[in-house]
């Protein structure tokens, strides 16, 4: 099973490619192995993952899916009682409502 350090070294790779849309698909895919692994220090990259992965969102000009996914995190940081995680997500949500148009 994937542990803590694979799901963050998966988080960190998902930051090497230059386009938004390969961004997105590695991040969607690190999540899907966090939810899903049994050990608690990958799960408790989740809140993080969909972080960057509503940074990613956004950056592939799709903002009503990074809300939705920062949104997510906030919702999961809550469960995993990750504060700061909360709190980023918070910060980037209201940033979203400030300064871009949201789609659908």
């Amino acid at each position: 099973p994937l542990g803590g350090l694979h799901i963050e070294a998966l988080r960190l790779l998902a930051r090497l490619p230059e386009q938004p849309s390969e961004q997105v698909a590695m991040l969607k895919k690190a999540v899907a192995l966090a939810s899903s692994s049994k050990d608690a220090t990958a799960q408790a990259w989740r809140a993080r993952l969909l972080i960057d992965l509503g940074r990613a969102q956004f950056n592939n000009g799709k903002p009503g899916a990074a809300r939705l996914k920062l949104n997510e995190a906030i919702t999961t940081a809550i469960e995993l009682n990750d504060l700061a995680a909360r709190d980023e997500a918070a910060e980037l949500v209201t940033w979203l409502e400030q300064h871009a148009e949201v789609d659908g």
